[in-house]
């Protein structure tokens, strides 16, 4: 028999500031902490002290400065002398780190995560509440930086991009990602995570039904302002409707919208604003709720969406990330067109109206366990890292993207000083 591998090193190239929330914090932190438990020798090159990390993971420091790319190579190339990775992992990165790796790391194969494609994961304050305009607004203020991702995806010379949905591989191909260097790995839950008291009480008032909740950063592209005009089509049938939104204040002029929105349509009863809710309590209240609201118009995969699944009886999402993968077996969860309030109060209304199976939920926890799984989830990952560890040459013979020659300096600057480039 011929004798097992030992796992490959696998160096973990961070510049998503695990300080904040989010879902590439989330699979970050999850992902590494879950390979070190396995035993694999994992290594971190991070931009901050982040906590809750695996003791056994060695951590390198990344720092960024303006106009001073030199500076994250040779911090690159510290923690490739001392680790001495088989294979380096770019997660949670900007275009900047991306070239870094790509000019640095020659000898080693490297791949990266697109959790979602740019501009995709920025975020404008202007026109909030107005699709088109705000969408219009915020690509033209991120068409130079998604120019330079375009590139960078077009002839970078990674190994592999894993993608967490169908809905990003489509996008990555579009964007000029070869297909065959594509790899679907769904996100999945760490149930070590979940509340282990959620509170008996609830965000919604008393006497109120149905019952419906949303759970996101409180930011444009999460299209909440699209479920209260939904809620305002609901009530004339649904007369003690309530609708919780869950978030963080992550656009304070788009939550402000969203209270005059409320206002405006007269539906201060019906609907509900609430930032920064304990974990138990936000457990508490999806499994109160009646149907659970994701009108999203861009996800990468949308974790929320799979934590209300395991608890929430009815799931309503959009076309986007991975939802329409989580539903498509469902009888009481379903997806819509993005963007659209009228076909989001439709099929609120029919799954309303659906009776709850005895066993649906246990039913659904289980199929979701074998599609969304943390053990496949992991192994996915070891077997694309032992693969690209066994390569005997770095992958990739593409030229390197020459920034200098892509963008004056002047505007270069202006990317770096606003850290558009990390």
């Amino acid at each position: 028999m011929t004798p097992s591998l030992p796992p490959p090193r696998v160096l973990f190239v961070c510049a998503n500031r695990l300080n904040f929330n989010g879902g590439a914090k989330v699979e970050t932190v999850q992902l590494v902490h879950a390979l070190a438990q396995t035993g694999a020798c994992v290594g971190l090159l991070i931009d901050n002290d982040s906590p809750n990390i695996h003791p056994a993971v060695k951590r390198f420091t990344l720092s960024f400065a303006p106009k001073r790319s030199a500076s994250i190579r040779h911090e690159i190339r510290i923690a490739l002398k001392h680790f001495k990775p088989d294979v380096i992992h770019v997660i949670g990165a900007g275009v900047r780190t991306a070239r870094a790796v790509e000019k640095v790391c020659t000898q080693v194969p490297w791949l990266i995560t697109l959790h979602n494609l740019c501009p995709h994961e920025y975020d404008v304050p202007w026109c909030v509440g107005k699709n088109r305009r705000w969408r219009f607004l915020r690509n033209l203020r991120f068409s130079p930086i998604t120019q330079l991702w375009r590139g960078v995806l077009r002839r970078a010379r990674y190994a592999n991009a894993i993608c967490h949905s169908q809905h990003i591989i489509d996008l990555a191909i579009h964007r000029g990602v070869p297909a065959h260097q594509t790899t679907l790995i769904p996100l999945t839950l760490n149930e070590s995570n979940r509340s282990s008291n959620p509170t008996p009480a609830s965000l919604f008032p008393p006497q109120t039904t149905p019952r419906l909740t949303s759970v996101g950063g409180f930011s444009h592209r999460k299209g909440f302002h699209d479920a209260i005009r939904a809620v305002a089509q609901l009530t004339p049938t649904f007369p003690h409707l309530h609708y919780a939104l869950i978030g963080g204040r992550q656009s304070v002029p788009y939550a402000n919208a969203l209270k005059r929105l409320i206002k405006t349509l007269g539906l201060t009863q019906h609907v509900s604003l609430h930032f920064d809710v304990p974990a138990s309590l936000k457990q508490s209240t999806l499994a109160a709720a009646d149907l659970y609201l994701q009108p999203s118009h861009e996800e990468g995969f949308c974790l929320a969406f799979l934590e209300a699944a395991r608890i929430t009886p009815r799931l309503l999402g959009t076309t986007t990330g991975a939802m329409a993968e989580m539903t498509a077996s469902d009888d009481h969860g379903t997806v819509v067109n993005t963007r659209r309030p009228d076909l989001l109060a439709l099929q609120a209304e029919r799954l309303l109206r659906k009776p709850i199976p005895e066993h649906l939920l246990a039913n659904r926890c289980d199929h979701l366990a074998q599609h969304f799984g943390l053990t496949a989830y992991v192994n996915q990952h070891l077997n694309l890292f032992t693969q690209l560890a066994q390569r005997s040459t770095p992958c990739g013979a593409a030229p390197h993207l020459d920034f200098s020659k892509t963008a004056t300096p002047t505007f270069r600057t202006v990317l770096l000083q606003k850290g558009n480039l990390r």
